[in-house]
């Protein structure tokens, strides 16, 4: 059977409007609006089914006032990583990562189109997994703290890898205070 939206039912003629605003709930409840049993018949919760970048399964309690959902409170729910946590992280992972592969000569660049950039090469380590679960927020993540490091003058642009001739050596990121 084909649901079609409140509205159309309505206009057609053929369901009364309060069985239309029950098909307009069974909608709506159908992409996530959850907690009919609430005990106030005013709060409705809703649930994250699917996030690209957040957890599944948090709820937003949300409040129906003149005429419209609000978040209660006010303010939404704190991110289940704190942001200034995930950021400091990243900046300490991109420091450890630069330190080995520096020690390592291997080299990483802070040009967005090389093969090599830093934020790319460093979101696809096992070892930088625990910062988040997704490679582009972890490549996000990278570039912020590439660019703060160079701004505080904790890393700077160098040429390596050491290895190869003078003539062979492109513009790679080392830490401040490092020779290759």
């Amino acid at each position: 059977m084909a649901v079609r939206p409140a509205h159309t039912v309505v206009e057609a003629g053929h369901v009364d409007p309060d069985v239309a605003l029950e098909i307009v709930q069974i909608q709506v409840q159908a992409l996530a609006l959850v907690g009919v049993g609430v005990a106030d018949k005013d709060v409705r919760i809703l649930e994250t089914m699917k996030a690209n970048y957040g957890a599944i399964g948090e709820q937003v309690r949300l409040q129906w006032k003149e005429g419209l959902l609000v978040v209660e409170g006010g303010k939404l729910p704190i991110a289940t990583y704190d942001r200034a946590a995930a950021e400091s992280n990243a900046q300490r992972m991109f420091l450890e990562f630069l330190t080995r592969f520096n020690a390592e000569d291997r080299t990483v660049s802070p040009n967005p189109n090389a093969r090599n950039y830093a934020p790319v090469v460093f979101s696809r380590l096992d070892e930088s997994k625990p910062l988040n679960r997704f490679t582009a927020t972890r490549r996000r993540l990278f570039e912020n703290a590439m660019e703060e490091l160079f701004k505080l003058n904790r890393i700077e642009t160098d040429v390596g890898p050491k290895r190869l001739p003078p003539s062979g050596r492109s513009q790679c990121i080392i830490k401040s205070g490092l020779l290759i």
